[in-house]
């Protein structure tokens, strides 16, 4: 029998219908592919064929014909864009700040309430010293959905302690209408007011300012969670749930003229934001902007949802990058961090935590289906990134990585930090990729805060960079089979070592 045969039969087993109804001008995604159906696909090819699968080979090609011939006749090569459940990336560089240009953005306060830390220096004494926040589900948590959640692996993840609690009265709010509002408005206010105090801003000077409020947010738990108790047609459900109130709330509370969005692009929402106060600064259009990410767990509902798609992990435990990487867990908190312009910044005096030298921000377009990734899509973020930021990206030492440890998506995403630094090397003129730097995800011991990932990545980042270290990575033993030794322009560090400043 053929090959096409042969894949015509396996692919029709997948999809659980007759050989006739796969037409190989339709693209995998069309014909309704997903994570668990394209690891068995590449299983087939390695193991019955004895045809070896790159994974971002799969997502390349507008039909199953060009696949087969690009998979029968030609070298394996491609990018790729994020992992299968991200349309948007963002990548934001990192420099020293002795000197600033007109367009950096410095970093003069962040504010931080994640899994196991409440500072940016708890944060870092966790990482550093590689410690799992992952647990069980929080015992007598109100919970939407289903009213037991013990013993179940997926329900694992990164939880933060006391999350009902909120001192209305100190924000000038009655207890009932704090008791509608969904909880990630309540931390949100807290993390604005700790990340301002830590700014050196007061409650005097940031009256009537021009600081812009940008805020990610992606989750509806507290919708069915009082849906079901009965209160959505209460008078403050509707302010209470509304995610634009998150950062209107802030800006209202505190007096702030400047813009007050939400921002809602699924896992790269925190990262937009922190791309849109950085924009609004660069513009002249405000003189600061309070930026950031919330995510609350209060509903069973996307725990299914996820564990249905193969995306959570069967055992509970994330290992990005690792071979056993069977999927993520998901997580909940908050952070934020107070932008200025950094000369405005230098000549004010103010504490610099970082300085954000470029960013970009992009979508992958058209692609097999909507979940699917657009291979060519992240490669070009990250070139446009690094190009924004002007840096030489043989500097370059440390990516924070998305890094969810599912078992196509990681790889997928290490091919296009390769191919990205390829591109960056042929536009310098240079032959051979001069680039050499480490990659971690710190989903890997607080999981995935979804619409808060992003900001929480950074936040890593510039802990690092404060510590003068480059992070380890708990949990990797064996590198993702997939991410062979052609990937060397980057390496994933077991342990925490000293972060060598090349220029």
């Amino acid at each position: 029998m053929k090959i096409e045969a042969l894949v015509r039969t396996e692919i029709a087993r997948l999809m659980e219908c007759h050989e006739s109804e796969i037409d190989f001008s339709n693209s995998l995604g069309e014909l309704g592919f997903e994570s668990v159906s394209y690891l068995a696909l590449i299983s087939f090819f390695e193991k019955k064929l004895g045809i070896k699968v790159k994974p971002e080979t799969l997502f390349e090609h507008t039909s199953i014909s060009e696949t087969l011939a690009f998979l029968m006749n030609q070298d394996q090569q491609g990018v790729k864009d994020a992992e299968p459940d991200s349309q948007v990336d963002v990548k934001v560089v990192f420099e020293g700040y002795s000197q600033v240009s007109d367009n950096d953005v410095a970093i003069i306060g962040s504010s931080v309430r994640l899994p196991g830390a409440n500072s940016l220096q708890q944060l870092w004494e966790m990482i550093s010293q590689g410690h799992s926040q992952i647990q069980e589900f929080p015992a007598g948590r109100v919970f939407a959905g289903k009213s037991s959640v013990s013993g179940s692996n997926h329900l694992r993840g990164g939880f933060i302690e006391n999350v009902e609690s909120f001192d209305a009265g100190f924000f000038g709010i009655s207890p009932r209408e704090a008791l509608l509002m969904d909880p990630q408005q309540r931390i949100s206010l807290e993390g604005a007011w700790h990340a301002f105090e830590d700014a050196g801003c007061t409650m005097e000077g940031l009256s009537g300012s021009k600081t812009a409020v940008f805020v990610g947010a992606s989750s509806f738990d507290y919708f069915e969670l009082l849906n079901e108790s009965g209160m959505t047609q209460a008078i403050h459900a509707g302010t209470g749930l509304s995610h634009a109130v998150i950062a209107n709330r802030i800006s209202q509370y505190f007096n702030l003229k400047g813009a007050s969005e939400a921002i809602d692009a699924a896992c790269a929402s925190s990262l937009v934001a922190v791309m849109r106060g950085v924009a609004a600064i660069r513009s002249g259009e405000v003189e600061r902007a309070l930026v950031g990410g919330v995510n609350v767990l209060a509903s069973y509902t996307p725990f299914q949802i996820f564990f249905d798609a193969g995306m959570l992990s069967q055992d509970g435990v994330c290992r990005p990058f690792d071979d056993s990487g069977n999927g993520y867990v998901r997580g909940e908190g908050a952070a934020f961090v107070v932008l200025k312009n950094a000369g405005t910044a230098v000549r004010d005096g103010d504490r610099i935590l970082a300085i954000i030298k470029g960013g970009a921000v992009q979508h992958g377009g058209r692609a097999q289906s909507l979940t699917s990734p657009n291979p060519e899509a992240q490669a070009q973020v990250i070139v446009a990134a690094i190009r924004d930021a002007g840096v030489d990206p043989s500097s370059i030492g440390y990516i924070e990585a998305h890094g969810t440890a599912t078992t196509l998506g990681d790889p997928i995403e290490a091919k296009g930090m390769q191919k990205a630094f390829e591109y960056l090397d042929k536009l310098a003129g240079t032959e051979n990729i001069k680039s050499s730097f480490s990659i971690g995800s710190i989903k890997s011991q607080v999981g995935h805060l979804e619409a808060a990932a992003g900001i929480t990545g950074l936040l890593k980042s510039v802990a690092a960079l404060k510590s003068g270290s480059i992070p380890g990575s708990p949990h990797l033993q064996t590198i993702n089979r997939h991410i062979g030794a052609e990937y060397s322009v980057f390496d994933i560090p077991r342990v925490q070592r000293l972060w060598i400043t090349r220029t």
